[in-house]
This record gives structure tokens, C-alpha cells and sequence, in this order.
């Protein structure tokens, strides 16, 4: 698996993941809890992870960063959340 770029949509419990190759095809698409979705990290090549902007996001982009790659989070006023 190729993957380059990892979306995540950050909750509570459950993260949904969105996966896809350089060329944008869809890899992996599923959903994980914590402890799930620490492991689906740690067996990934380095790559750019996006997520939304919430005060869990740079949390969670600090440690993961390290171990899979860069890590992007949009301004607050680009989700709408303001």
C-alpha cells in the first residue's frame, strides 16, 4: 500500500480515516478507535496527514507527527468553526 496522504476526522471515540495513493484513488476508508487507530498509524510509511482544526487536532498532530510524517491543520476560519 502507497499511501500518501491520510485524512482524519477527529471525534470522541471514533476517528473515521480516508486514505489515498499520489494519483487520489481511495486506499482505505474505515473507521477506529483510540487504541485502533494508535496501531493503523504505527504501521504506516511517513506522509501528510490532514485533520480539522480543534484544540484535540494539535494534540494529536504533535504525536503523530513524528512517527508518520507532516502533519497539516487548516486556520480555524477555513472549517467554519468560528
Amino acid at each position: 500500500m502507497n499511501v500518501t496522504t491520510v485524512g482524519i476526522d477527529l471525534a470522541k471515540t471514533v476517528f473515521s480515516i480516508h486514505d489515498t495513493d499520489q494519483h487520489g484513488k481511495v486506499l482505505v476508508r474505515k473507521r477506529l478507535n483510540g487504541p485502533k487507530l494508535l496501531a493503523f498509524f504505527a504501521q504506516l510509511p511517513p506522509c501528510l496527514i490532514g485533520m480539522e482544526a480543534c484544540p484535540g487536532a494539535h494534540w494529536r498532530a504533535d504525536n503523530r507527527a513524528p512517527t508518520t510524517g507532516k502533519t497539516r491543520l487548516p486556520a480555524e476560519s477555513s472549517n467554519g468553526k468560528r
